[in-house]
């Protein structure tokens, strides 16, 4: 689904069709969420440890189901997580996983991970840290890196 999402430092808008032609990792979180707290650690380091790698090839795309985006950016500042950028998935009426990003991805829970080929389709979606196919998300994107994606 082509979401909008709201950068939590700069608070400009962007849709997630931007990022197309990249393996792009969505990462649906919440500061308040503990069992996402290792995700994005995780995420935040493998993103530093692979800059170079993944510069032009994975763009990973943390979205904040928090009620506002500046308690995002006190919860990163906090723990110096400072290698991705943030995005926040906007307002929500009644609880974080009816906002309109979560609603067009079918969240039901959190945290929940999203694997987007450059072509757009969603290669894969789950939970980041349970190892399916002895593979976690860092992992899976390894992974798909070494396949040669097909012309056409």
């Amino acid at each position: 689904p082509d979401i909008d999402i709201v950068n939590v430092t700069t608070g400009q808008h962007k849709p997630l069709s931007s990022f197309r032609g990249k393996l792009v990792c969505v990462d649906f979180w919440a500061t308040w969420c503990e069992y996402c707290q290792e995700t994005i650690q995780k995420l935040d380091h493998a993103r530093a440890q692979n800059r170079d790698h993944w510069n032009d090839r994975v763009t990973v795309v943390p979205i904040a189901l928090d009620e506002e985006p500046e308690s995002v950016v006190r919860h990163l500042k906090q723990r110096g997580w400072n290698h991705l950028d943030h995005y926040w998935a906007g307002p929500w009426t009644a609880y974080p996983l009816d906002t309109a990003a979560a609603c067009a991805f079918g969240l039901d829970s959190t945290p929940r991970s999203f694997l987007i080929g450059p072509d757009g389709r969603i290669l894969w979606q789950g939970h980041p840290l349970a190892k399916v196919s002895g593979m976690d998300l860092i992992e899976r994107i390894r992974e798909t890196l070494k396949v040669p994606s097909k012309a056409g």
